[in-house]
């Protein structure tokens, strides 16, 4: 019953799904489907660029998963005092860099950030942006891993 279901969930994503994923590192991400096909999706990894997408096979349990599976709901749980790691704003064709920040300000679907070094200022960014990040993702000279 439990297989059935996951071959159902797997089945029916579509793009805009919110789902697990994990990259060629063997770190999971909170991702997105962004295109579909019958035996496979492309899902972007949320906080990196898209050359970082990546096909997985809709089978593949040990690299798909629903959404919260395998990741934290870190957004959902963002208040004030908590640490993430947010952009700056990104010229094309250049990569985005990110900075240690502490919400200030809880807004609903958004918060006010300030960059814990100075160099970004306080910053209104959407929840559910692409421009936050779990802390450790890209900052403290270690990043987590790059999508692969």
């Amino acid at each position: 019953a439990r297989a059935d279901a996951r071959a159902r969930w797997a089945a029916e994503l579509r793009v805009g799904a919110r789902v697990d994923a994990l990259d060629s590192e063997h770190k999971w991400f909170d991702s997105v489907v962004v295109a579909a096909e019958p035996d496979r999706v492309r899902v972007h990894f949320r906080g990196w660029s898209e050359r970082w997408d990546a096909w997985i096979a809709r089978a593949d349990r040990a690299r798909l998963m629903p959404s919260f599976t395998r990741t934290d709901d870190w957004r959902g749980k963002l208040c004030v005092g908590a640490t993430c790691e947010v952009s700056g704003e990104v010229a094309p064709g250049r990569e985005p860099r990110w900075f240690e920040a502490r919400v200030v300000e809880d807004r609903g679907d958004a918060v006010l950030v300030e960059s814990v070094s100075g160099h970004l200022g306080r910053v209104a960014v959407g929840r559910g942006s692409e421009r936050l990040c779990s802390l450790g993702t890209h900052c403290n000279g270690k990043p987590k891993g790059r999508p692969r």
